[in-house]
């Protein structure tokens, strides 16, 4: 048995499941090109990690044939402190800005 159910508007109906389709279907290609370009990526890290292991090991060779140096070794640079009397004036920039664009609202 079956039953007869009538469609209002059927080519609305149908131009809406084609629209949906062609959305689908754009959805599809970049996820694919998403895809690619993640396998791209992979092969790049891959490739820049060979490399880094290269430099490793050459720079290792060439460590152990140079000579070594009676001098001491270098210190670290001592640490800069920041310019906090900058950053205030930006920060008091900043709330006379907000202060102005709330008098004009």
């Amino acid at each position: 048995m079956s039953f007869y159910v009538p469609i209002d508007h059927p080519a609305e109906k149908q131009k809406q499941v084609l629209l949906a389709s062609k959305k689908l279907l754009g959805t599809l290609k970049s996820y694919e090109k998403y895809r690619t370009t993640r396998s791209e990526k992979l092969d790049k890290i891959l490739q820049f990690k060979t490399i880094l292991d290269k430099l490793g090991v050459a720079t290792k060779k060439l460590m152990a044939k140079m000579p070594k140096s009676s001098l001491p070794k270098a210190k670290a640079a001592p640490k800069v402190k920041a310019n906090t009397k900058g950053i205030s004036a930006l920060e008091k920039e900043m709330i006379d800005i907000e202060k102005r664009l709330k008098s004009l609202a």
